[in-house]
Formats: structure tokens, C-alpha cells, sequence
């Protein structure tokens, strides 16, 4: 049985030292013919995504510190769906960054959630074929308003 579904606010409250709290989201991901492209700077070295530039139509590794990027030719692809496929059912831990309005974010993380990814056997009533769940452990640790 599927949790029903909340329209959560902008902001979330948690409520200090009651447990894991859980936040479920449902989603129907959407591929994307330019996303989800890789290149290796060296035979053995790590894949590194690329990003699309819209305006020359090109596949780009991010510039250094500030500087260009550096037009590539991609040589893998693993899509949306594929990695979705790898990451169903698995716990990851997810930064939890603190925010300060308007545009700020606190260094951090401050502190680590977990988020699951699922795929639905068929689609919710919503339509939505993916489900997502943060866990938060609102446990407060004694005198945290102090470290900060």
C-alpha cells in the first residue's frame, strides 16, 4: 500500500526528537535527449558528466576556478531511466544544507538525511511511476544550539 501523498509547503518543520521522520514525494522522471553523457579525461580515469550548452549545441566539461569550458565529444550515455533502475530500493545518504532567505545557504552540510528512490509496479493514481522518500532523524544532540 502506497503512503498517500502530500502537497508540502516551501518549507517543512520537524518536530525535535520524535523519531525518523519520513517525507514522500511522487514523480514520473522524464528523459532527456541531451542529459546523461560521459567522457574520461584519461584511459582508466572516473566518467565525468558533461552539460549541454543550448545556444552552440555543443557537449562541454565545466571550465576551472571560473574559467572556460572545454568543448568534448561524449563517449558513453546511460540514461535517466537506467540509473533509476540501478538506484531502486537503495538508502543514499543526502547533505542537508541549511538555508538563510533569500539566497544563502549556510556552510555544511549540516547535517546528513537518507533518500530512496523506488520504482512503482504501475503508476500511482497521480499518474506518478516513481516515489521518493527523505528520512530525517530529529534527534537533537545535548546542547547543539551551542556548537553553532
Amino acid at each position: 500500500m502506497l503512503v498517500n501523498l502530500c502537497d508540502y509547503k516551501q518549507s517543512v518543520t520537524l518536530i525535535a526528537n520524535s523519531g525518523v521522520q519520513f517525507l514522500d514525494f511522487g514523480l514520473t522522471p522524464q528523459e532527456s535527449a541531451h542529459y546523461g553523457r560521459f567522457v574520461r579525461k584519461t584511459a582508466n580515469g572516473p566518467l565525468l558528466r558533461l552539460d549541454f550548452d543550448l545556444t552552440s549545441g555543443r557537449y562541454t566539461l565545466p571550465g576551472r576556478a571560473g574559467g572556460q569550458p572545454e568543448v568534448v565529444k561524449p563517449e558513453s550515455t546511460q540514461t535517466l531511466h537506467y540509473s533509476l533502475d540501478v538506484l531502486d530500493g537503495i538508502w543514499l545518504p543526502l547533505p542537508f544544507l541549511r538555508f538563510n532567505p533569500p539566497r544563502t545557504f549556510i556552510d555544511g552540510p549540516d547535517n546528513w538525511a537518507r533518500i530512496q528512490v523506488r520504482k512503482l509496479s504501475k503508476p500511482d493514481s497521480a499518474g506518478n511511476t516513481h516515489r521518493i522518500t527523505l528520512a530525517f532523524d530529529s534527534q537533537l544532540a545535548k546542547n547543539a544550539c551551542l556548537r553553532r
